[in-house]
């Protein structure tokens, strides 16, 4: 049992790597193949998870990243919405558009979300350490994003640093999210022991 843990263990994590990989390429290439890293690494991630906290880590991750993606998209639109109003762009929202924003935001999420299961396993569950999480992750995404979009940036916004402290605030919005969303689902229920 412990060589096919190990097995699981091994492949979940190659996964990961592969995946995180596909995604830096197609992030670099602006392309949708960015989108087919992350699936590919979320993937391996939930089995590492699964196999090494169980099925209650997964599920209450996976609601936990849910949560905290719809949290972050609520305030990615609304500094989009704020970045083409005060740069005079008319700013045409749709159904399909916003349901792929969403769906993209859902399952960026599933990676960190994932991550934060073990973070916050190994270093407790403190508002804190959550925010220290959330810095983690600015340095690691929001950084680099910010530097592959600053040209996009400088040309829409007229004060090109509040959509910048968006993105880099954005990821420790996620992560506060998340600590709360942990709070409400791992709290034990009514009459459970």
């Amino acid at each position: 049992m412990g060589d096919e843990r190990r097995l699981v263990s091994m492949t979940s994590l190659a996964s990961t790597a592969l995946g995180l990989g596909v995604f830096a390429v197609g992030a670099a290439l602006m392309s949708v193949a960015a989108l087919g890293g992350i699936a590919l690494a979320a993937a391996g991630v939930v089995t590492y998870t699964w196999k090494s906290l169980g099925r209650t880590a997964v599920t209450v991750g996976i609601a936990g990243s849910v949560i905290g993606a719809v949290a972050a998209w609520v305030a990615m639109r609304s500094m989009m919405r704020w970045v083409a109003a005060s740069s005079g762009i008319e700013l045409t929202l749709t159904l399909g558009g916003t349901a792929a924003i969403l769906g993209a935001a859902v399952l960026m999420s599933i990676l960190p979300g994932m991550a934060y299961v073990h973070f916050r396993r190994r270093f407790g569950a403190t508002l804190l350490k959550s925010l220290a999480f959330g810095a983690i992750l600015s340095g690691l995404g929001g950084v680099p994003l910010v530097a592959l979009l600053y040209g996009e940036i400088a040309g829409l916004a007229r004060v090109p640093a509040i959509p910048i402290a968006f993105l880099l605030l954005v990821p420790v919005l996620f992560a506060a999210t998340l600590d709360g969303a942990y709070r409400v689902l791992e709290r034990p229920k009514p009459g459970s022991g």
